[in-house]
């Protein structure tokens, strides 16, 4: 994939591991699902990688039915599903009395976001039955850990808790985790004339809201602008903050401080892909191209934003796929101490100087163990050159 100038994100902090500085610290253990990356990466006979793959999946989750699915390869979404490795998990379910009884969510997911561990947590933006209880008021938030999911199934979510708001207060459109402090923060569509959309802070253990950090709107160069129909919220790799607003095919910065606009980065979403109108609902920061993956809602079509509007590129569609309300690239993380260092949104590729160069996210730092045990799963693809991108 051709890599453009980018407004986001910041590449100084790459950091360059050759053989000379690995350590002989003890292998950190990464969740089974770094195995799949296995004929991904293509290294030359001295176990250095000479090709540039992204190695995190795409996930997202279909509004209509509730399906949850994965994409190995956003960048071959056009050459069809086996190609992007696209995998469908089945529709997510619920237990309905606390006993094993497990039907379909259904319509209404409309957000989720994934944790430092790989817990995914959704938003449920409709009522959920329950026998021999009162049903859950929306929006609800419900959760999975994506390590434990198969497409056999059945894929049942915990559920958090009801979010406090009413009808007449809007709907959840979007979550993202802060890259650094792990904070829950959600895109609160108030759906009101009267009233901009807010930027919340949610509780991961009782789905309280644990602030209102303010409303999205702000002047810029003396004009009024605000967010007034959120779709999506995605942090980049530095730690902004980013929201995608279906009425004016707008992506804007908010401050995390208090939700004012910080600026309009991308005036125009539609630019560049040859589609006549646009409605971005989801968003997903990919940390080694430095760009946004959406999807427009309206033709279901995969896009790109890199920044630069003119660089926006088409991906096309995913068949089955009908509303794509939310996406997020899948973090990996290693066992070290606490758990906290991890491969989150991360690629490696060769730097200059031919040596292992490992990107990173805000202050998720690769360490040389990591890029050992690395190197030990996919072991079996030395010598094998991988295609260009």
């Amino acid at each position: 994939m051709k890599r453009h100038t980018s407004t986001f994100g910041n590449r100084s902090a790459n950091t360059v591991l050759s053989k000379s500085t690995r350590s002989n610290r003890s292998r950190p253990q990464f969740r089974p699902r770094l195995e799949a990356l296995e004929g991904r990466l293509a290294l030359d006979g001295d176990g250095v990688i000479i090709n540039e793959v992204p190695l995190t999946t795409l996930w997202g989750v279909d509004e209509d039915d509730g399906e949850l699915f994965s994409i190995a390869d956003y960048t071959q979404i056009g050459s069809g599903p086996a190609a992007a490795g696209f995998v469908s998990y089945g529709d997510l379910k619920y237990d309905i009395d606390d006993e094993d009884t497990f039907v379909d969510i259904g319509v209404g997911v409309e957000s989720f976001a994934v944790n430092r561990e790989g817990i995914a947590y959704f938003t449920v933006n409709r009522p959920l039955e329950r026998n021999g209880s009162n049903d859950l008021k929306p929006p609800i938030l419900v959760s999975i850990d994506l390590s434990t999911v198969t497409t056999a199934g059945p894929n049942v979510v915990t559920i958090v808790g009801e979010i406090p708001l009413n009808s007449k207060n809007g709907t959840i459109s979007g979550l993202a985790f802060h890259p650094e402090t792990g904070e829950l923060f959600a895109l609160q569509r108030v759906g009101s004339h009267r009233d901009s959309d807010k930027l919340l802070k949610i509780s991961t253990v009782d789905a309280s809201i644990i602030t209102t950090v303010g409303t999205m709107r702000s002047k810029i160069d003396g004009k009024k602008v605000a967010v007034d129909s959120g779709e999506d919220l995605n942090f980049d790799g530095s730690g902004r903050l980013f929201v995608t607003d279906d009425k004016d095919d707008q992506l804007y910065e908010v401050d995390t401080t208090n939700g004012k606009i910080l600026s309009i980065v991308v005036a125009n979403e539609r630019a560049g892909t040859g589609l006549s109108s646009i409605f971005v609902g989801a968003i997903a920061w990919d940390n080694f191209f430095e760009q946004f993956v959406g999807n427009d809602t309206s033709s279901g079509n995969f896009l790109t934003i890199p920044g630069d509007p003119s660089a926006n590129t088409l991906l096309g569609k995913l068949p089955g796929l009908k509303e794509v309300e939310d996406l997020e690239f899948e973090p990996f993380f290693d066992g070290g101490e606490g758990g906290e260092e991890r491969l989150a949104g991360t690629s490696l590729a060769t730097s200059s100087s031919g040596n292992l160069a490992a990107v990173q996210i805000a202050s998720a730092q690769i360490n040389a163990a990591a890029v050992d045990e690395l190197l030990a799963n996919v072991g079996s693809t030395r010598g094998r050159r991988g295609r260009a991108r």
